[in-house]
């Protein structure tokens, strides 16, 4: 425990003005964590009764992952309100909230509207996307531009390896093996919550064969086609079936679970349909690609039901042909 000490803070690499430190622990401290989820727990619970969004009846104002906090409502009004609750029961605490570390969205498949919020007199920035738990989140709410990152960083890993995917002492299956493993691992990071339409099929399908033109050293002058290259490395395509493959088991936990998640995934937000096509949705896309869109959603979510009977059908439509 910290004694008549003082301490200073370090915000963009500038020291604040040292001060007598009355109560904490020393940083490491195991008792550190703990203390901080009991703080942050109380803080939180000043806004259980503050407006958030409904779905499925149920009202959700907050995301918590440690110190990574997400304030949720379906107005600038109800926000600001929830925000300035969290920042009094906050100093109350003794705990500061650092204004150049919060960022606000509006979350709207039109054009972005403005959000004015403040917090303790300092405006709020706002943005088109974040960053939350590695994820980036989009205000279309659209996992396109998270996937082109996880592209862009699996090629990136691949190219700190070249040396090894160049090697022609190490044969072709080794080379995808590895490939699989320290490659796939980040592209495929938080894909479980990905809606898959034609367009991201197609990027990642174009990835895929990016990875193995060059393992096999072919260069798009070559003209040669991706039938051909599959042939000459003894593999196919398999990135957006093991995508699919690892989301229906995620689905399948969360389904069964009966929690939040269930809720959000299930639910329904109040509002009203916009005028002509609609997004293909998270369920929707699974369903289509399971049975072609022969059952329902219902009828293809009380498979998830029942373990066994969900681990066959997801056996069963990723070793299948075709998919």
């Amino acid at each position: 425990m910290y004694w008549d000490q003082t301490a200073a803070k370090r915000l963009d690499n500038e020291l604040s003005e040292f001060k007598p430190i009355k109560r904490g622990v020393r940083q490491g401290c195991v008792l550190s964590p703990d203390f901080f989820n009991i703080y942050s727990e109380m803080i939180m619970r000043k806004i259980q009764d503050k407006e958030g969004t409904t779905i499925g009846g149920a009202n959700f104002n907050n995301l918590q992952y440690a110190d990574d906090t997400v304030l949720i409502a379906e107005s600038q009004t109800a926000l600001q309100e929830t925000l300035d609750v969290v920042t009094a029961a906050s100093q109350d605490m003794g705990l500061d909230l650092n204004t150049r570390k919060i960022e606000c969205m509006v979350t709207t498949k039109k054009s972005s509207k403005p959000c004015h919020l403040t917090s303790k007199g300092d405006d709020i920035k706002q943005v088109e996307s974040f960053k939350y738990l590695g994820y980036t989140l989009s205000s279309n709410g659209k996992c396109l531009k998270e996937v082109k990152i996880r592209i862009s960083m699996a090629k990136e890993a691949f190219s700190r390896m070249r040396a090894i995917f160049k090697n022609r002492s190490i044969s072709i299956g080794t080379k995808i093996r590895l490939m699989t493993t320290y490659v796939w691992s980040i592209l495929l990071y938080g894909c479980e919550s990905w809606t898959l339409d034609k367009d991201i099929e197609r990027r990642l399908e174009a990835a895929e064969m990016w990875f193995l033109r060059r393992i096999l050293r072919i260069s798009w002058t070559d003209k040669v086609k991706n039938e051909e290259v599959l042939r000459r490395a003894d593999v196919t395509k398999k990135l957006v079936q093991t995508i699919r493959k690892r989301q229906l088991s995620f689905l399948g936990h969360v389904y069964r679970k009966d929690d939040l998640e269930r809720a959000v995934l299930t639910g329904r937000i109040k509002g009203k349909r916009d005028r002509g096509r609609q997004r293909l949705t998270y369920l929707e896309s699974l369903n289509t690609w399971v049975n072609k869109g022969a059952k329902s959603k219902s009828e293809f979510l009380r498979v998830a039901e029942r373990r066994e009977d969900w681990r066959l059908m997801i056996a069963d439509v990723c070793n299948s042909p075709g998919t």
